[in-house]
């Protein structure tokens, strides 16, 4: 079941493909640069795939993360939750 999880679309090749990216240049001292280019190719992931909703949730779940440290806020997970959860119904 593990193998197949990860070859499914679901958040975690959201999540994989954001680390695989964002990681390297943490440990540069450089994480503007790998939030940038993990965001942008998890978003490119999200537009080809045509927004299935594993993957649309993971998206906002990370959008919205994001966005919080962007305005320097901190947001508890519970509501960072929340709010993804409240942005998929309204969309389903």
């Amino acid at each position: 079941m593990g193998l197949m999880h990860l070859f499914a679309v679901s958040g975690l090749n959201i999540a994989l493909l954001f680390a695989l990216l964002y990681l390297p240049f943490r440990a540069l001292r450089l994480p503007a640069v790998g939030t940038l280019l993990g965001y942008g190719v998890a978003t490119a992931f999200l537009l080809l795939l045509d927004f299935p909703v594993p993957l649309l949730r993971a998206w906002l779940f990370m959008t919205i993360a994001v966005a919080m440290r962007l305005i320097d806020r901190r947001i508890t997970s519970f509501t960072l939750l929340f709010f993804t959860a409240i942005i998929v119904e309204t969309l389903f």
